[in-house]
């Protein structure tokens, strides 16, 4: 049965900026995708972006809401609420700041970004790049101009890799008073938090962390707000007092789904897909769709030509039964996949030079649905043919190795490399390094790094480094270092600390510190310190925190402020670290709190260290459960304590034993602390021998003394 549809007429104009006055000098398109195929392109001066109270926001991306009869247009805006949320982050980025929305597709994340920036920012003016290398050159431009600027970043992740958004180029944005507001889709957002890294560590994949890290340092940097995709009762109470009969609709009708999801008709286009798959339905249209979803799902984020989906397309086609299906012809299932239904949007969205993209729905639910890939290699070996760019092939042949291809990744890095590709060069020397595999490493690590690749050169400066080839490793690592690579200098430095040339080791870590390596930063700090500069260290530490937002980073100028008696910005930095789950910096949030009075709070940060595997915070955890009265609770958090590695905590256990009466126990704790060289258990087995049972008072024992 064939829609009476109409077909998709989307505007699909590539751009750069939103210009201001009655000119269309670079205007978002409805497809907004990016242009990986060319070099960055220039971007105007600030005053010639256009105004955010001027901007169609439904070019920002922001789903068309389904008409019903001559109701067309976005609907009136409903509250939601994370609203005050969104609003405070943005009106404390005005100069300079990172808010980022994390939801499902159509959970209503652009809708309600794009209201709060136009609520706090209508004359701030607002750009959208279309390629993110081009965002490099925003900083200046911003820096040039007195005008508050909006970088708008719709769907974060196609703007994430080594040629895009990264950590240093984020505190530069920030630092020249950019307002970075983006949106990023909950599976994208898993894909980069630790748990991510962790499950890469367990498939003993080192290269799959490094990406994961390097993403989760940019999401650090954001104030991230987590909105849900199913409206809460206030939500809906709030939408039941408007008049608009979409919305009237979608609350009577939009069952376990959210409003802003029925209304952009994500279910019922998901549904058509799914039930197309059939005889005398449309098969064939549904084969394309599926190669769409599935090669986003993959990694490829970039739209694809016709062409291609049509050459993929067969292998979903013939696994559910080919002719038996009686497809449609491929016009036909081309004109069912592009019409648009329900006057919002079609299955396969419209990008610039004839290309396409599934939409984005479809790939979310595709995905909550465990939805598998085809079982060919063909597949694979399509989509990471079809890769734009080094680190979208490299998504896809990571996203292969998941699902059972390692050995088709890795003759696909081979062939490359073969091909003179370094980047395939260095992550072939990764993987060998994973598999412990020393000899074949090094040989990919010394092909990479004689074709010039900078992350090559600090590779095996660090593997001649370990071997105690200083020579040559001051070599690799010096042309790194020429070639840019940060971190080269504070290998260098490690090597003049090693020949005892303290004065050359702080210049290469000044040197590094200036070019933005975390390491040398760090290093620097640490130099500085030791020598009893703690303000310079302090200044140090500062700059490699904001610039990084590494939570250690922040630990450690946390840690050096509370030294220096600067006590409230000590807390602040604390709190950052800990609210990225740095176990340290959540146990010394929690001393500070305890000092404060705080103990509730103090409590929650020290739990938080405890399931950090943080012994220290267990035990002060334990020491304030103890205070409420709550023994059985203290004595489980001692005894993990002490399971971590905190001796310490066995003291505590033999104080709360005697508490109880219960001598036997107490000793055993003690002999068990004093077995670990602790002096303190010795004396206290010593009052115990003295009064027996009948110990005047506690005062004559001694718990601990806590460590730094």
């Amino acid at each position: 049965m064939r829609d009476s549809t109409e077909k998709s007429s989307q505007g699909n104009i590539s751009l750069d900026a939103v210009a201001s006055g009655n000119s269309a000098l670079a205007q978002l398109g409805q497809g907004h995708q990016h242009n990986y195929f060319g070099a960055s392109v220039p971007i105007p001066p600030v005053s010639d972006w256009i105004r955010v109270a001027d901007v169609d926001p439904i070019i920002l991306g922001i789903h068309k809401c389904r008409p019903i009869g001559k109701t067309i247009g976005l609907t009136p805006y409903v509250a939601r609420d994370v609203d005050s949320q969104i609003s405070e982050s943005i009106s404390q980025s005005r100069s300079g700041g990172f808010t980022l929305i994390v939801g499902d597709s159509t959970a209503g994340k652009t809708r309600s970004l794009y209201e709060a920036i136009l609520e706090s920012l209508p004359d701030a003016r607002i750009i959208s790049p279309s390629n993110p290398g081009s965002i490099r050159q925003i900083p200046q431009l911003a820096h040039e101009s007195e005008q508050q600027s909006v970088l708008w970043l719709d769907d974060l992740e196609r703007f994430l890799g080594p040629d895009g958004v990264e950590p240093f180029l984020v505190g530069q944005l920030i630092n020249a008073g950019v307002c970075i507001a983006a949106t990023l889709r909950a599976e994208r957002y898993e894909a980069f938090m630790p748990r991510a890294e962790r499950a890469a560590g367990m498939m003993r994949d080192e290269t799959a962390q490094h990406i994961a890290r390097i993403g989760m340092q940019v999401l650090n940097i954001a104030d991230t707000i987590e909105m849900d995709r199913v409206w809460s009762p206030s939500e809906i109470r709030s939408a039941q007092e408007f008049a608009d009969q979409r919305i009237i609709e979608a609350i009577d009708h939009h069952g376990p789904y959210g409003i802003a999801e029925y209304l952009a008709a994500g279910p019922p286009l998901y549904g058509e897909w799914k039930r197309a798959l059939r005889a005398h339905g449309n098969p064939r249209g549904h084969a394309l769709v599926a190669a769409a979803v599935d090669l986003a799902r993959a990694g490829l984020i970039h739209p694809i030509k016709l062409s291609d989906l049509e050459a993929l397309h067969h292998l979903y086609l013939d696994k559910a039964g080919g002719p038996l299906l009686r497809p449609e012809s491929f016009e036909e299932a081309v004109d069912w996949a592009t019409s648009i239904r329900y006057g919002v949007t079609s299955l396969l969205m419209p990008s610039k030079d004839n290309r396409w993209r599934a939409f984005d729905y479809l790939i979310d639910s595709a995905s909550r649905d465990q939805k598998g890939f085809p079982a060919e290699d063909s597949f694979w070996l399509t989509a990471a043919s079809l890769a734009a760019v080094d680190w979208e092939y490299f998504n896809i042949t990571q996203a292969a190795s998941k699902n059972g291809r390692r050995e088709l990744t890795e003759r696909l890095w081979i062939e490359r490399a073969h091909g003179g590709d370094s980047h395939a060069a260095f992550h072939l020397a990764l993987h060998y390094a994973e598999l412990e595999e020393a000899a074949t490493q090094e040989h990919w690590v010394r092909r990479a790094a004689e074709e010039g690749n900078p992350q090559a050169l600090l590779m095996l400066g660090e593997l001649q480094i370990d071997r105690g080839d200083l020579g040559d490793a001051t070599i690799s690592l010096s042309k790194g270092l020429e070639l840019g690579e940060e971190d080269c200098a504070w290998k260098l430095g490690t090597i003049h600390i090693m020949l005892g040339d303290m004065v050359k080791a702080e210049e290469f870590w000044r040197t590094g510190h200036a070019m933005g390596s975390v390491g040398a930063g760090t290093s620097l700090g640490i130099h500085l310190d030791h020598q009893g500069q703690l303000e310079s260290a302090i200044e140090v530490f500062r700059r490699t925190a904001i610039e990084s937002s590494m939570p250690n980073t922040q630990y450690n100028l946390a840690r050096a402020l509370e030294r220096h008696g600067s006590i409230d910005e000590s807390k602040t930095w604390y709190e950052k670290a800990a609210d990225a789950g740095h176990a340290h910096a959540q146990t010394n949030l929690g001393v500070l709190l305890t000092k404060e009075g705080d103990l509730q709070k103090a409590l929650e940060y020290f739990l938080k260290a405890t399931d950090g595997d943080d012994g220290l915070g267990a035990c002060h955890a334990a020491d304030i459960e103890g205070l409420m009265g709550r023994e059985e609770e203290a004595e489980r958090l001692y005894e993990k304590s002490f399971t971590l590695g905190l001796v310490h905590a066995a003291d505590h256990l033999g104080i709360l034993h005697i508490r109880r009466g219960d001598l036997s126990l107490a000793k055993h704790w003690f002999r068990i602390s004093r077995a670990h060289g602790n002096e303190s258990a010795t004396w206290n087995l010593g009052m115990i021998r003295l009064y027996g049972g009948d110990i005047p008072s506690l005062d004559v024992l001694i718990i601990c003394n806590w460590p730094n």
